[in-house]
């Protein structure tokens, strides 16, 4: 659902999910990136996560795509 709200708004950011450790986050976008969890074909979106410092000395674990489109193969024109 979050892949196909993002081909509706290209180029722009949107926060998809929460995790728990920021090593998941980091590992869940380069899924994203590489197309797996719905998100393809390969490439056709960015994604990052981001560690938030929360109150009481805990953290939250976001994750951020968007969708960029297929890259061209080969040169201009």
């Amino acid at each position: 659902q979050e892949a196909a709200e993002l081909r509706e708004r290209p180029g722009q950011w949107a926060r998809i999910d929460e995790l728990e450790t920021a090593a998941r986050a980091g590992g869940v976008a380069a899924a994203v990136r590489n197309g797996k969890y719905g998100f393809g074909p390969r490439g056709a979106f960015d994604a990052a996560s981001r560690s938030v410092a929360l109150d009481g000395g805990r953290s939250a674990y976001y994750l951020y795509a968007r969708y960029v489109g297929s890259q061209p193969s080969g040169g201009e024109g």
